[in-house]
């Protein structure tokens, strides 16, 4: 008999009386059991149970499927649904009215006497001012930089003074896509009246840079604020305008009356080491802002309500801090968290269940969202989808973009509704006659937008580009010349006829003008070429007539084919693109089509990229309404996986589902999966405790075991004849025989089984535990006598995990520290840097080497097991959150996320383990083993064993000095260690020298000393490894390698230098252009050309040395070293360009940039040869193999990737890949 539901809170609220309406309707029924209600609405038990717990409200989709379960009218359910989640809202205010939480939206100036918090932080800064005239403001997005400098540093500053005085004024801007005009028009209005009757709107207009002196006309003292600095490098802004935005930025450091704070993402920090202005003016005045202190915390949260007569639950204000402390750029979420518990508030008190219902940290914003969308009609709804898209800009990363009314067609009530109704719940920014995304933390925790984003990106940028043609048309007086014409009207005209684009007015002028100019210049040209042929037509003779008509409808014909082919080769090849994160075996054969179709780029592309990287190695759906209960078979060639009511067997190489495994008439919710150890046996445990076995052959059901047992299944062991239960009464946990359903032993009843962590040996002979007190311990699984005991001081412990042999342990903690426990010694080695959030998942490759623990921002790390070393974070499809993780044979793991498991094998892997590389840091053998040198050692990959390199230790490693440090910690890269172009000799910058180390032992054979004491700036070796250059303070001294003697000294030269392949030359960038110089004897300078490179952007010389490449914000540009003039361009993405190798032969040249992307092209066409797609993070080091056919390169994500250049051989790689995978279906391709 089913036992009685809990009775409902005595209230009178409408999710308690939604609860009990469906109790109603459930009674109305015939009261059937909610495991029949389960199996009807195919939703779990526990799910519709507490869709009537009457605790919160149910999900739409729950309560309809309750309600349906029970024979009720879905219209009249979703109905009643929407009126109870309507008046949940209880005693809420006007969305924002009184509020003392901004939500999204950054605390503003006037917002200062509730902003709380970053009290220390402010008086830091402050005092930085008062030293300094510039300061750089960096941190990750979400942590509270527009905050801290408008309503802390700005309102400080003009209401308090700055160094001794009080007469400060604080103006803060934000540079959009017009930085200039945005400095101009901002800062003339905050100076006001200049005497002399001088216009300081004018007077920067003209020159920017004019600030210094405009200030101390008016006798005025101005903090300058610049808000998302990040906007300046935004791909929307001209190369001309961000170079003269920075250099009146840099200028107004030359007055004592002004003083410059700039708030950018960490991640951008990158970018403002391109500029060299920028680098010096930041050394030593860069704060990184990282996340509140638990106490900064308590008090951001509580004191804002305390100004306005309120209070904040305290066991909300524990809920609230313990996530937030673990939400990475958490801020702005717990802010609009705390403004929707606030509209739910009971009296003056903010509550946990107002805060439950409003969705938490992670759901408040989507739950705001949804419900603004959700009143959307079908047409508002299609114009809100446009909105978003106009406000972001996904050219080279996801920013936020602040867009002028005017863009946005307000008059258009269609669009004003929606933008009212998403500003009305402060997802929006309007002001200053501009519209914007409150914050960035909306785009990434909002699923429908980055939905929108993933669905057409690049369509996105299509609209983009036509917005700012649109409004440059406009105002340029709507002048003809600067309408679309050709290939860009027509993939503007295509894009726009999706059923999904919304334009606005102007963009629809400018399309219909630009169509309406085409037509017109058509039929000009149609009438002069008919004119022409009736010239011609009157000298022809029928026969050439006939015969060139033929022809040229033969030639039409196959050019129509030819580009039916094209267009179908680039599909296939975006389709595989589009699958590879989730399905590498379907990428694999679109990708082999594509190619088959038509010899496009994209599809080299994309062939060249799968051959040599995948991002995961196999990916199966799962059930996320089961428990993540899973299991190897003994060979690794099956996994099971609780699958709806029973257990599904997957082939871990084909990706084909073998078996659906289930009881007739019985709901199997699995708790706990193994194999038997011969692998011929599936073997499960319910939650009951119902333990069932199945042949796998032939899917029949061997046995169907029950009995009592003291608690909920927990785990079986590898050959499933034992069973962990939680304990009695939930005390410690219990092991039982699985066949006789005996009760073998207790143990750790002092401990809560929701403390405890279990793990059984492969050989199910030994158990292992980790609980919160911090004590591990390993235990014989059949007596419980204990055989090993270690105490952590790790705090809590969040997980176990031994390796094949049983000795080593690997340990988790709450604290995100990573231990390594050997059972005989006792010894316990611990890695050097915590995981953020915990480490509570774990399991080793097979052999041992490696270990895999759940990572966080959704990925799974990494591990070398002798040394603890991180070598990798390995991302998951969609950043899901790990569930568990499993260890199967022949070094592959299962990874459970909440809707698949994604299979890694060790053999696919890239080369792991090196630290951060700099530009030639990277070797190629010929017979493709792969050297790399880092800062501590040198590791060298044989071909085929990606995560065993052999390791050379340095015994001096490589390290910078105090100055070092400072001028370069942005751009490390250009002094790391680098091998000799012949790898004979490992360069190592050890502080005030260089030493020169023998790749075979680590030890120095020689060094060299800097001429001061600054140290080195950066290094390089010429190609035939004669020569060494190294720059400092204001020169750059060249080395003979041979007799370690100094050739020469080159002052004035510039870090941004490149030596030629024969040493003997040195070319750098300076201020007014290149320069060269010859290096044997007295080097006299040259200009090569007079291209203003504003200082700005790395060299590189060709093979032969004739050629100098030069990097630009998105364009790499040769120069010929003898006449100093363009040879051409050649392919450089959208990115910046951060490191650049000429193949040995000189025919290809490939870029490395910030993207993560590696671009390969003709030198001497600039033709792009093909985009490889592996890396996640920007691309330092590139090698070439000596035969110019693979190439290996370097990221900062830690991996390292040797890319197969040549299409025929990742055809063979493709096709043997999907032939171990046993597909039959193999691609035409795969037959020659």
């Amino acid at each position: 008999m089913p036992r009685p539901e809990r009775p409902l809170a005595e209230d009178d609220s409408a999710v308690a009386r939604f609860a009990a309406a469906l109790r109603e309707l459930r009674e109305s029924a015939g009261s059937p059991g909610y495991r029949e209600l389960a199996k009807r609405a195919h939703y779990s038990v526990t799910t519709l149970s507490e869709a009537a717990g009457g605790r919160k409200l149910p999900s739409l989709a729950v309560a309809l499927a309750y309600a349906e379960a029970c024979g009720g009218d879905r219209a009249e359910w979703e109905r009643r649904w929407r009126e109870a989640e309507a008046e949940s809202l209880g005693d809420a205010v006007e969305p924002g009215k009184d509020s003392p939480y901004r939500g999204l939206a950054a605390f503003r100036e006037q917002d200062a006497e509730l902003f709380f918090g970053r009290e220390e932080l402010v008086a830091d800064l402050l005092d930085r001012l008062g030293r300094d005239r510039f300061l750089v403001v960096a941190g990750a997005s979400g942590a509270g930089k527009s905050s801290l400098l408008r309503a802390g540093v700005a309102h400080r500053v003009a209401t308090e003074g700055l160094a001794g005085r009080t007469d400060w004024r604080a103006v803060v801007l934000v540079p959009g896509t017009k930085p200039l005009t945005t400095w101009t028009e901002r800062l003339a209005d905050a100076i006001g009246d200049v005497p002399g009757d001088v216009d300081a709107r004018a007077a920067l207009s003209e020159e920017p840079t004019a600030l210094p002196r405009l200030v101390e006309l008016a006798d005025v003292s101005l903090l300058v604020v610049i808000d998302q600095f990040e906007e300046t490098f935004a791909a929307e802004v001209a190369e001309e305008e961000r170079a003269a935005f920075l250099a009146a930025v840099l200028a107004a450091r030359h007055t004592r009356r002004l003083r410059v704070v700039l708030g950018v993402r960490a991640d951008y920090l990158g970018h403002c080491s391109r500029h060299p202005g920028l680098v010096d003016a930041m050394r030593d005045r860069h704060v990184l802002v990282g996340p509140m202190t638990v106490p900064e915390l308590r008090t951001a949260i509580t004191e804002p309500a305390a100004r306005t007569g309120c209070t904040v639950e305290t066991a909300l204000l524990a809920t609230l801090v313990a996530e937030a402390a673990n939400e990475q750029g958490g801020l702005p979420l717990v802010s609009h968290a705390l403004l929707e518990t606030w509209r739910r508030r009971r009296g003056r008190v903010l509550t946990l269940s107002g805060y439950e219902a409003a969705g938490g940290i992670r759901d408040a914003v989507v739950r705001t969202a949804e419900a603004v969308y959700a009143r959307l009609s079908e047409d508002e709804a299609v114009t809100a989808r446009a909105l978003f898209l106009r406000l972001v800009d996904a050219s080279e990363g996801i920013l936020r973009r602040r867009v002028a009314s005017a863009e946005l067609d307000r008059e258009n009530p269609l669009n004003a509704g929606v933008l009212d109704a998403f500003a009305a719940a402060r997802l929006l920014t309007v002001d200053e006659g501009a519209v914007e995304i409150a914050h960035e933390a909306l785009i990434s925790s909002w699923p429908r937008l980055t939905g929108w984003i993933a669905e057409d990106r690049e369509g996105h940028r299509v609209h983009q580009r036509l917005a700012v043609a649109a409004a440059d048309w406009n105002e340029l007086g709507r002048d003809p010349s600067a309408l679309y014409r050709g290939t860009r009207l027509a993939v503007a005209r295509e894009w726009a006829a999706g059923d999904k684009v919304v334009l606005s007015s102007s963009e629809k002028d400018f399309l219909d003008a630009s169509n309406t100019t085409e037509q017109a210049e058509l039929g000009l040209q149609a009438r002069r070429t008919r004119q022409l042929r009736q010239l011609v037509a009157g000298l022809a003779i029928a026969l050439v007539v006939a015969v060139v008509a033929g022809l040229i409808v033969l030639k039409q014909r196959q050019d129509a084919i030819d580009l039916q082919q094209l267009a179908l080769s680039r599909q296939l090849a975006a389709e595989a693109n589009a699958v590879a994160a989730r399905d590498p075996l379907a990428a694999m054969r679109k990708a082999l089509d594509a190619h088959a179709t038509a010899r496009t780029e994209e599809a080299r592309s994309v062939l060249l990229s799968l051959a040599s990287y995948q991002a995961n190695h196999g990916l199966i759906p799962r059930d996320m309404r089961n428990e993540p209960a899973g299991a190897f078979s003994p060979d690794g060639s099956l996994f099971a996986i609780a699958d709806g009511y029973g257990v599904a067997v997957w082939d871990t190489r084909t990706l084909a589902k073998r078996l659906t495994l289930v009881v007739e008439g019985q709901l199997l919710d699995v708790n706990a999966v193994a194999f038997s150890r011969d692998g011929a046996r599936v073997i499960a445990v319910d939650a009951e405790g119902r333990a069932v076995t199945w042949a796998v052959g032939s899917g029949a059901l061997v046995a169907n075991v029950t009995g009592p047992i003291t608690g909920k299944p927990l785990l079986l062991s590898s050959g499933g004849d034992l069973m962990i239960t939680r304990g009695k009464d939930a005390a410690g946990v219990a092991v039982w025989r699985v066949d006789g359903r005996q009760l073998l032993h207790t143990l750790l009843q002092d401990v809560s089984a929701d403390h405890v962590h279990v793990a059984f040996s492969r050989d199910g002979q030994a158990l292992f535990t980790a609980d919160h007190t911090g004590r591990a311990a390993k235990w014989d699984a059949r007596t419980g006598g204990k055989l090993a005991e270690v105490k952590l001081d790790k705090g809590p412990l969040f997980g176990i995990e031994p390796a094949e042999d049983g000795v080593g342990v690997a340990v988790g903690a709450k604290d995100g520290q990573l231990l390594h426990w050997d059972v005989r010694s006792g010894q316990v080695r611990s890695a050097g840097t915590p995981m953020r959030g915990g480490i509570g998942h774990l399991a080793f490759f097979s052999g041992g080497g490696m270990l895999a623990t759940s990572g966080d921002n959704g990925t799974v790390a990494l591990w070398r097991t002798d040394d603890l070393r991180e070598l990798v974070r390995m991302p998951l499809p969609r950043d899901s959150g790990i569930w568990r993780i499993f260890s199967g044979s022949g070094g592959v793991i299962g990874v459970v996320v909440h809707d698949s498991v994604v299979f890694l094998r060790a053999d696919r892997l890239p080369l792991l383990g090196q630290d951060r590389l700099g530009e030639a840091s990277l070797g190629v053998r010929a017979d493709g083993t792969v050297l790399s040198a880092g800062n501590e050692r040198l590791l060298t990959w044989s071909p085929g064993r990606p995560v065993d390199p052999s390791r050379v230790e340095f015994a001096e490693p490589a390290r910078l000095t105090p100055a070092q440090q400072s001028a370069f910690a942005l751009v490390i890269s250009s002094l790391q260690p680098l091998l000799s172009p012949d790898q004979r000799v490992v360069v190592v910058p050890a502080g005030n020298k260089i030493s020169l180390v023998d790749p075979a032992t680590g030890r120095a054979v020689g060094s060299l000393s800097a001429p001061t004491s600054t140290g080195f700036r950066r290094v390089a070796v010429s190609a035939d490894g004669s020569r060494l250059a190294a720059a400092h303070d204001d020169s750059v001294t060249v080395w003979d390698l041979a007799d370690r003697r100094v050739v020469t000294t080159v002052p004035g030269a510039t870090f941004t230098f490149a030596l030629s392949p024969d040493g003997r030359r040195l070319a750098w960038n300076a201020e007014d252009g290149l320069k060269l110089a010859n290096v044997d004897g007295t080097p006299v300078p040259r200009q090569l050309n007079d291209h203003d490179t504003k200082g700005g952007g790395a060299i590189w010389f060709s093979q032969d040395g004739t050629a100098l490449a030069h990097s630009e914000h998105n364009a790499v540009t040769l120069w010929d070293t003898t006449t100093g003039a363009s040879r051409g361009r050649v392919a450089a993405g959208r990115s910046l360009t951060d490191s650049l190798a000429f193949s040995p032969d000189g025919r290809l040249v490939a870029t490395g940039h910030s993207t993560g992307e590696v671009l390969v092209s003709e030198v001497a066409s600039g033709r792009l040869i093909t985009s490889l797609r592996g890396h996640r993070n920007t691309v330092d080091a590139l090698a070439w193999r000596p035969d110019s056919a693979a190439l290996a390169t370097g990221g900062w994500d830690g991996e390292v990737i040797v890319w197969e250049l040549r299409p025929e051989r990742a055809v063979t790689t493709l096709c043997r890949f999907l032939g171990e995978a046993g597909r039959a279906d193999l691609p035409r391709s795969c037959a020659k």
